[in-house]
């Protein structure tokens, strides 16, 4: 089954429709955690770099013999010269060209979020398996499974919620990366009702900083999307967008400590 999936997402990618193969991808992964090729096919579906050395760096922790991962993780490190300079007209009577989305969007928030929920989901697949391999007597630390360490955060309901919430959150977000800007309005109100939804979800005390980040980053990418409706400048929407960004790739790192993920 997941042979054919992973063809199915391949064609996805040739065909040009990288969402529709991300989604496959990440079923893959989800119940798959170490599905080599799986992994690799989804750095291709990322946009930025970092995306990319993440899901690379997870194929070679499965197989650091993968020649292709390592050539393309090669690539991303070699420094790329800087696009070559316009020279704007010293007169010009046009007037100033309105902002363009696409240059300040963070299209790749969509993946993030949506590889949390993967990440989160993923753990309770590895912890079943644990809770199934268990002696009688023998500790959970002493366990060794491939990803997995012993967690200082086991509310799984928890997660398992905020799972949903990112589920969520991803699929609006794909919806805001494809609207204009005048039908925005909606979009933006199943936003902040998501993020109302998170800020109200009860957590353990264990989780506050991861929880406080998620929450931040929803609120800044909520401000950006709100600048860029009022036509603010370009550098104070890819401001809102990078701060959003840095914070749920804080959300991710911390979720991966307090789990006990490596």
């Amino acid at each position: 089954m997941s042979s054919e999936k992973l063809d199915a997402a391949i064609k996805s990618i040739e065909a040009g429709d990288k969402t529709a193969a991300m989604q496959i991808l990440a079923s893959i992964v989800t119940t798959d955690h170490r599905n080599e090729m799986a992994w690799f096919w989804l750095s291709k579906c990322v946009e930025e770099n970092d995306r990319k050395r993440y899901c690379l760096s997870k194929v070679l922790a499965i197989n650091p013999n993968n020649r292709d991962a390592r050539q393309a993780l090669a690539q991303l490190e070699q420094p790329h010269p800087p696009p070559p300079k316009t020279i704007s007209p010293i007169l010009s009577t046009s007037t100033p060209s309105p902002i363009n989305r696409s240059s300040v969007h963070r299209k790749s928030n969509v993946n993030w979020a949506f590889i949390i929920a993967i990440e989160i989901v993923t753990l309770f697949c590895l912890l079943s398996i644990a809770l199934v391999t268990i002696i009688p007597g023998i500790n959970l630390s002493q366990l060794s499974l491939p990803g997995i360490g012993v967690g200082i955060c086991n509310d799984e309901n928890y997660f398992k919620q905020t799972s949903a919430i990112l589920g969520r959150w991803a699929d609006v977000e794909k919806r805001a990366g494809s609207t204009a800007r005048i039908a925005l309005t909606s979009v933006v109100g199943d936003m902040q009702q998501i993020r109302r939804d998170f800020a109200n979800l009860p957590h353990p005390n264990c989780a506050n900083k991861f929880h406080q980040l998620v929450m931040d980053s929803m609120e800044h990418e909520i401000d950006a999307y709100l600048l860029f409706m009022q036509q603010a400048s370009e550098s104070r929407v890819s401001a809102r967008f990078d701060l959003a960004n840095f914070e749920m790739d804080q959300a991710l790192e911390e979720m991966k400590r307090i789990r006990g993920m490596k």
